[in-house]
């Protein structure tokens, strides 16, 4: 077992045994001489646990001291190298004089680990002093304890003791008059009780004491110390006793000690102006003088002076000194420091004497520095030149603590900026400057106001404030790209500035611009690149930032973006499918035109449209024929789409073609319709004879024969509007006599009727009004004003007794028919068919009479059918034909009579108010899908 260093334990039972550290190993020596290993009684390897006091435990004390504490530890170590000790616990407490201040012993010790136990012992009253700690715990098989006997033996301290002991003899000697004396005295207390109440007495000029470090009390076993000054002012002898009381702890107590010291008059010399001299600073190449008086401030003379002389760089260049001088007579004495080299100089200024009675030896300190160096600047702070630091770190290096270093803005050291004094070898300046180019150069100041030149070493600095301005017209090449990781090429217009560092690309989603997407990237003082390691998503729009930096590192204020955004896009869209035409074509309207989306995966934006036209007859559309009628145009993100204010020609095949456009910009290939053809209704529908189209401005004259086409030569206003039927005989329309002209409206192209003054008419001719009619179709194409509640005649021929009308009153559109002579088929009275209408819209009627299958006087009616906007709005039946009704034709009013539903028969007015399109008249009866198709033609080119 190696538990051989300890002295007690504890049996398995609880029972504390002690044992002498002497028998444990004598048992060890015996038992190893027996051939066995040591053993202790009760313990093997497999031993419980058992706690005991290491040997370094102090238990007993024999000689404490009252009133005083003393700190004391237990080390508690498990003897067990295999069982743990748990559930440790303190089963008693300490008794007065004895503390408990710390317990390290926690719940369980380890196998051979230790713990510790920490205690006061604060001793009050003589005597022997005990206390009991038991620790309890469980080795591994039952409840266990240590139990710890502590004893002490105290006693009230010894008096406090003071002892003065002298550095040198108590006689101070002769010491002459003006002058002093030191002696040194040490305090000492040799007791273990405090003295306390110290209080010094006794003496008094030409005794004092000065550099006392004693207080009013003393610690036993400590020591301070206090120097005696005899200075006498007066010739004589003079003794004193120096007085301590103090108390020793227990009673008062008086410490004392004779002095003696005689004052003799002799001769004193210093100098009046101090007892050292500090050259200062002094340049290379300057010198500095000190002029001093020497005194004979004692009552004697002084004899044998010896000036003395000195060491370069110090010099004597002055000296009215004779070899005695009586008391208060001075002389003269110049030194002069002219160094050569930066270094610290010093020696001692030795004059000998006598002063009557002893030999003296004056002592003075000289001192000095010298600066030679070449003083060096550099910029500290900012890292480089030109910037935007308007006070930049500069460091003047070189120098020596205590010069004045000024800096100059120019060569020459012309405009000084600012000063400063130098703590060490260099000295950090930091100037505020004006916005600037600067040539640094320094000069160093010595103590004494010397200047050296201005230093060769110099620094340039650029004080740059001003930001430089932004690049502009910012252009990529494309508004998209086909690798996300690379941007098209991106040039610009360069900055205003002259001082253009490097550029800086940013990207951002935000038309405002901004750098969040692609942080701000140097990209050269060119004027154009292309990004790389992007990462750009499909679809998304970029928006491009440039900004410019200068020389200084100044960022321009603001930074331009691009009005066109960049994005990745990988595919071109799908072209449109499935073209199908709709509805006639007119001279200045296309077919309509539907189709099937095309694709994109970033959003179909819009659709262009285009048409060609077969010039050549082939019945293909050339190369040479795509879009040479209408280029390709912006039509929106529709399905559908009709060209208007165009001019077709007839008898040629159209083709529509349609492309698709992403929101990139990018083109699909086009689809192409099927051809379609121009409607025309001269040569639809038979047998037209009247022909009236405002959107054909070669067919509106003016009143001086200029067309609505001739530009600024045309008045405006309509004096003949051209039939363009191409029957045989052309019905062209003119104004009535003495009526206003309709003015031309270009927007639509129409014919406005001012509903007072206006109106047209033609002459009266075989195939419109003079001979008998049994078919007849009367097609208007119109639009209302606010007023429809009036009479507004749009047509009519006859007279008051024969003739067909189209007219609006009392918010009705009237088509009328009376035929009421009997001329061998009957009377018929007025008949008209109607229909509510709207103000401010446009129509499209068309009034037909057929009576194709008159049989005689006996035989069956005729019929009246009138249409409005492609669906008819009733029919009604005539037992007459209509014979011939010469008088007269109205288009826009009432020309020479005309009848109406309630029987009157006025022979002129009811001029209408609004916008007449197109009139066209036919010696023929159309059947519905004829009526049909004329008013889809209407539609396409009207509306």
């Amino acid at each position: 077992m190696r538990n051989v260093g300890y002295f007690t334990f504890s049996t398995q039972s609880g029972t504390s045994r002690k044992m002498g550290l002497g028998f444990i190993l004598l048992a060890f020596l015996l038992i190893s001489a027996c051939g066995g290993p040591p053993q202790y009684p009760g313990i093997d390897d497999e031993a419980p646990a058992l706690l005991s006091l290491t040997s370094d435990s102090i238990t007993t004390e024999t000689d404490l001291v009252n009133g005083q504490t003393y700190s004391r530890t237990l080390h508690i170590v498990n003897l067990s190298e295999t069982v743990p000790a748990t559930s440790l616990a303190l089963l008693t407490s300490l008794s007065a004089p004895y503390s408990l201040v710390s317990n390290g012993c926690q719940a369980s010790l380890a196998p051979l680990a230790q713990c510790s136990v920490s205690f006061e012992i604060t001793p009050i009253t003589s005597g022997p002093h005990s206390a009991n700690l038991n620790i309890g715990y469980f080795d591994g098989l039952a409840d266990q304890s240590l139990s710890i006997t502590l004893s002490a033996q105290s006693r009230d301290p010894t008096p406090g003791t003071l002892v003065l002991s002298l550095a040198g003899p108590q006689d101070f000697g002769n010491v002459a008059v003006g002058g002093f004396a030191d002696l040194d005295l040490i305090l000492t207390n040799t007791g273990e009780q405090t003295a306390s109440a110290l209080l010094w007495s006794g003496l008094s000029p030409p005794y004092t004491i000065t550099n006392n470090t004693c207080a009013t009390t003393l610690n036993g076993g400590t020591s301070c110390s206090l120097t005696l000054r005899f200075s006498p002012t007066l010739v004589g002898t003079f003794n004193q006793t120096l007085i301590l009381d103090y108390n020793d702890g227990f009673s008062p107590q008086s410490l004392s000690q004779n002095f003696s010291g005689s004052g003799l008059l002799a001769g004193f010399l210093a100098f009046d102006e101090g007892a050292s001299f500090d050259f200062g600073i002094t340049h290379s190449g300057f010198f500095f003088d000190i002029s001093v008086h020497l005194r004979n401030i004692g009552g004697g003379n002084a004899s044998s002076i010896s000036i003395p002389a000195i060491a370069a760089p110090f010099q004597v260049t002055n000296n009215t000194c004779p070899s005695s001088l009586a008391p208060g007579v001075s002389c003269n004495i110049i030194w002069r420091f002219s160094p050569s080299a930066s270094t610290d100089y010093s020696q001692s200024f030795d004059i000998d004497y006598f002063n009557g009675f002893s030999n003296i030896n004056l002592i003075t300190p000289l001192s000095g520095t010298g600066f030679a160096n070449l003083p060096s600047i550099s910029l500290q702070s900012p890292a480089s030149t030109p910037s935007p630091v308007n006070s930049p770190s500069l460091r003047v290096g070189q120098l020596i603590d205590g010069v004045q270093s000024h800096l100059y803005s120019n060569a020459g050291c012309l405009s000084l900026l600012v000063s400063d004094l130098a703590t060490g070898t260099s000295l950090d300046m930091s100037p505020t400057l004006s916005e600037g180019t600067y040539e640094f150069h320094v000069r160093i100041e010595d103590s004494h106001g010397n200047l050296t030149p201005c230093s060769v070493a110099s620094l340039a600095y650029e004080y740059d404030a001003t930001p430089p301005q932004p690049p502009s017209n910012i252009a990529p090449a494309s508004n998209y790209t086909t690798d996300p990781s690379q941007s098209p090429n991106i040039s610009w217009t360069a900055s205003s500035s002259l001082d253009v560092f490097t550029y800086e690309v940013g990207l951002d989603l935000n038309p405002a611009g901004g750098n969040s997407e692609f942080g701000w990237t140097a990209v050269g003082a060119g004027t154009s690149t292309s990004l790389a390691g992007l990462a750009l998503p499909e679809c998304v729009d970029h928006y491009i930032s440039l900004r410019a930096v200068d020389d200084a590192g100044l960022i321009s204020l603001t930074h331009s973006v691009s009005a066109l955004p960049i994005r990745y896009d990988s595919a071109v869209p799908t072209s449109p499918s499935n073209l199908v035409e709709e509805g006639d074509a007119t001279d200045t309207n296309s077919a309509t035109i539907s189709w099937n989306a095309g694709h994109d995966a970033c959003g179909v934006a819009y659709y262009e449209a285009a048409i060609g036209a077969d010039t050549n007859g082939n019945n293909l559309l050339d190369a040479t024929e795509i879009a040479n009628v209408r280029t390709f145009t912006n039509i929106g993100n529709v399905l559908t789409h009709r060209f208007n204010g165009l001019s077709l020609t007839t008898g040629i095949n159209h083709y529509t073609l349609i492309r698709t456009v992403d929101s990139s910009g990018r083109a699909s290939p086009y689809s192409v319709s099927q051809p379609w053809i121009v409607y025309n209704p001269s040569i639809e529908l038979p047998d037209m004879i009247v022909w009236l189209d405002a959107n054909d401005p070669t067919t509106i004259l003016d009143a001086q024969g200029d067309d609505a086409n001739s530009g600024a030569a045309f008045a405006g206003t309509v004096h003949q509007w051209l039939d363009k039927s191409g029957s045989a005989v052309n019905h062209h329309f003119q104004i009535t006599s003495g009526s206003s002209q309709p003015v031309y409206n270009t927007s639509p192209n129409s014919l406005l009727f001012d509903g007072a003054n206006t109106g047209m008419t033609t002459a009266n001719h075989s195939e419109i009004n003079t001979a008998t009619v049994v078919q007849r179709n009367l097609t208007v194409a119109f639009r209302s004003s606010a007023d429809i509640t009036s009479r507004q005649v749009l047509y009519e021929e006859g007279g008051n007794i024969r003739g067909m009308n189209i007219y609006i009153f009392n918010n009705q559109l009237y088509c009328g028919f009376y035929n009421t002579p009997n001329d061998g088929d009957g009377s018929q009275p007025f008949t008209s068919v109607s229909t509510p209408i709207s103000i401010n819209t446009t129509y499209f009627v068309t009034w037909v009479f057929d009576y194709t299958n008159y049989a005689g006087a006996s035989g069956p009616d005729g019929n009246l059918t009138c249409y409005v906007n492609g669906l008819s709005i009733g029919s009604t039946t005539s037992t007459s034909r209509l014979y011939a009704h010469s008088g007269n034709v109205g288009l826009g009013h009432v020309n020479n009579t005309a009848c109406f539903e309630d029987n009157s028969c006025p022979n002129s007015g009811s001029h209408f108010l609004g916008e007449i399109y197109e009139v066209m008249l036919f010696n023929n009866a159309p059947n519905l899908l004829d009526v049909q198709n004329v008013h889809t033609y209407l539609d396409n080119k009207w509306n």
